[in-house]
């Protein structure tokens, strides 16, 4: 199960609510499920898109997750790596 650390680089707001999360670096391949993905600490996420250089996680609601904070990246699907 490959893992690694990822840094939240921005919290966006977004225009018709919520907010979108973006971890740098990506360690994932951009065809990886993100259902098959696990981050540490959780928060809750309306999905999201794995691009070559980051991660962006959409949310309904702002986690309690602040800019520079590191998580544990986690992925369950052997096919992506």
């Amino acid at each position: 199960m490959p893992s690694f650390d990822a840094t939240v680089v921005e919290i966006r707001e977004d225009p018709a609510g919520g907010c979108t999360v973006v971890l740098q670096p990506n360690e994932l391949e951009t065809t990886t499920d993100l259902k098959s993905v696990l981050i540490e600490p959780k928060f809750a996420t309306n999905g999201g898109k794995i691009y070559s250089d980051r991660i962006e996680l959409h949310c309904a609601e702002k986690p309690s997750l602040q800019t520079g904070q590191s998580l544990m990246i986690r992925s369950l699907d052997p096919h992506g790596e």
